[in-house]
């Protein structure tokens, strides 16, 4: 008789076991790993002073959208902009953009040379708009599928605009050394052969 009326308590005898583990576990890890004030000075010396001074990245403001898209409307094929910041906390942007590329040749250019011709337009007009853009990236499709990207950071488009005649971006991109990621050093271009 007394073992059934312990079997009826059994789940209240596992909820206060339970509960005092758990009371245990807070009090344990409160001592062994104490919370860490962000205005202490073991959170200031361990964060980093660059990350403090950061300022948050601001969305594009519709004077650069407005700006960038009249620039770019003399690509061919472009058919989808975005332009985010750059991650950096300094006010800087990426742009990125799709060209649909003609499936048959376009006024008799080839794949390659619309392709050359895009790129040149594209970095020329991105970096001449006087917009606080740091890279753009720029991915080329055809029927659908995706044949070729290419990107440019500003600090490399200047090199090459100062070492390259006008409407040869793409050629220095391609025969050039490709630097890749997300950088104003950023230069590369692949493209599938077609």
């Amino acid at each position: 008789m007394g073992r059934t009326a312990f079997k009826g308590r059994l789940w209240q005898a596992y909820l206060v076991v339970g509960a005092l583990c758990l009371g245990v576990f807070v009090y344990v890890d409160g001592k062994v790993f104490p919370q860490v004030d962000s205005h202490s000075a073991v959170a200031n010396a361990t964060s980093g002073s660059a990350a403090q001074h950061q300022k948050p990245d601001t969305a594009p403001s519709n004077q650069m959208i407005n700006t960038l898209t009249k620039k770019l409307a003399d690509v061919d094929g472009l058919f989808d902009m975005v332009v985010l910041p750059d991650g950096a906390g300094d006010g800087q942007f990426t742009v990125s953009a799709m060209v649909d590329l003609d499936t048959g040749e376009s006024d008799g250019q080839s794949v390659n040379q619309q392709v050359n011709a895009a790129v040149d337009a594209y970095y020329q007009d991105i970096y001449t708009s006087q917009q606080p853009v740091s890279q753009a990236e720029l991915t080329f499709m055809q029927d659908g599928n995706i044949v070729g990207q290419a990107g440019l950071g500003k600090n490399a488009y200047e090199k090459l605009a100062a070492t390259t005649t006008a409407g040869n971006i793409a050629t220095a991109l391609m025969h050039g050394t490709q630097v890749a990621g997300d950088s104003a050093n950023a230069a590369w271009l692949e493209v599938e052969n077609s």
